[in-house]
């Protein structure tokens, strides 16, 4: 306990039963309820933020994960309309090429 009194004595004389008068400032409940409100909020954002932090870190990696099937996609996707240009123009079979 915090308290202006000089002396242990002194405050604990104070706070005996009857005689505990605190001041009380205008306002005051005020701003402590402000205070805690600002607290908890902060707390709920930085939760919230790291949260979302994390969801987006998934989704990243989801997100390369099929970037790189496409890519594989793209890469047989070639090759197969390079063979067919082949066999369009009749430079040879399938199977004799390996591109």
């Amino acid at each position: 306990m915090l308290t202006a009194y000089a002396s242990v004595d002194s405050a604990t004389e104070a706070v005996r039963p009857g005689r505990l008068r605190l001041p009380h400032q205008a306002g005051a409940d005020q701003r402590h309820r402000r205070v805690v409100h600002n607290a908890t909020e902060k707390a709920r954002l930085k939760r919230e933020n790291r949260d979302l932090l994390d969801r987006l870190t998934e989704a990243n990696r989801q997100l390369r994960q099929h970037i790189g099937h496409v890519e594989k996609i793209n890469q047989l996707t070639d090759r197969l309309n390079r063979r067919t240009a082949r066999l369009r123009r009749g430079s040879g079979s399938p199977t004799a090429s390996s591109n």
